[in-house]
Order: C-alpha cells, then sequence, then structure tokens
C-alpha cells in the first residue's frame, strides 16, 4: 500500500483491512501451534505407557469451537505429518 492509498482510506475501509491483517496472523499462528503440537504429541507418545491423543495432551482454546471437539486432524493424519516434518530435516 503506497502512503497515497493510505490516505484516501476511510476510517471503515482501514479497520476493515486492520480486521483481514489480523485474521490472517491468527490462522497462520494456529497453524504454526498445530503443527508443534502434532509433534509434541507424537514424541511424548513414542515413549509413553498410555498414549494420548494431541488434544488430550495438549488442550488449545480453540478446540471447543469445533463441533463435538473434533480435532482438526484425525490421529493417523497428524502421524503422517510429523513423520514427513522430520523427514525433511
Amino acid at each position: 500500500m503506497t502512503e497515497a492509498e493510505f490516505e484516501a482510506m476511510t476510517p471503515h475501509r482501514y479497520y476493515l483491512a486492520l480486521r483481514f491483517f489480523n485474521r490472517a496472523k491468527e490462522e497462520e499462528r494456529r497453524h504454526s501451534v498445530e503443527m508443534t503440537r502434532v509433534i509434541v504429541t507424537t514424541y511424548a507418545n513414542t515413549y509413553a505407557k498410555n498414549p494420548k491423543t494431541s488434544h488430550q495432551l495438549w488442550p488449545l482454546p480453540w478446540d471447543r469451537e469445533h463441533e463435538n471437539n473434533q480435532p482438526l486432524l484425525q490421529e493417523g493424519e497428524m502421524t503422517k505429518i510429523a513423520t514427513r516434518i522430520w523427514q525433511k530435516d
């Protein structure tokens, strides 16, 4: 955005743009935390006698937002993702 575009912007458009920017940043943060949770759960369950799901091991505030507390990813999918991440190193 140029300085001229910013100066021409109405307060409504400014706050709307700010809202969408913040929403995009929040989605990036959630994705990073979810991927961290996948890795932590996979690592912890490797050595655990009683493995737990990622939502039991590390509950997050937005888990309650989903219907019937259904996880964003199923446990098998999380293991596949964690394996792919570890193989990249």
